[in-house]
């Protein structure tokens, strides 16, 4: 039987018959929890379950490729399928979603809005503790000159890392 491989970059390549596959098996291209896909009518199976690889990969450490896609066991019929699609292909049982990452509150709203609260409530904090710390120098700047000086050049220290980390927030927004 020849099989599609889905690899760890989500595209496709094959098909493939088992000597082929044991030969990636055995470079490092496919492990045990890599998704595989019958040419023959679709099914998706791990490769540790396809005949021809099982006993290959008995022989290989376990972390010899990363794992290819993150399918799962549909919870109903038993078959993979991507949890991303909430759906699973060949029983049509709805599945758990797939996180989109960790949550701190279990919540994904919950997480938003408490996101949004600390994030407001930061740059809230830090622009009173910048005018604080603005009203101290020019109240004490004849008194205590070199405090003052020290002062100011901890608020241009901190304007300068605001900054930066704004401008790497915004880089890293463009990526997304």
């Amino acid at each position: 039987m020849r099989y599609y491989l889905i690899g760890g970059d989500g595209k496709t390549y094959g098909p493939a018959d088992g000597q082929t596959l044991q030969k990636w098996a055995r470079e490092g291209r496919v492990n045990a929890g890599t998704i595989l896909r019958e040419e023959e009518g679709g099914a998706e199976l791990r490769a540790d379950l396809v005949p021809e690889l099982a006993e290959v990969l008995q022989h290989l450490p376990h972390d010899a490729a990363p794992l290819a896609y993150p399918y799962r066991p549909c919870p109903n019929c038993g078959s993979l399928y991507d949890p991303a699609s909430r759906v699973c292909p060949n029983c049509g049982a709805a599945g758990p979603a797939a996180p989109n990452g960790r949550l701190v509150t279990g919540n994904a709203v919950a997480d938003g809005f408490l996101g949004f609260v600390v994030g407001f409530f930061s740059w809230f904090l830090y622009v009173v503790g910048a005018i604080a710390l603005l009203i101290l120098y020019f109240s004490i700047k004849r008194q205590y000159p070199a405090f003052a000086r020290g002062i100011l050049m901890g608020l241009f220290a901190f304007l300068v890392i605001m900054l930066g980390l704004f401008a790497l927030c915004l880089a890293g927004m463009s990526h997304m």
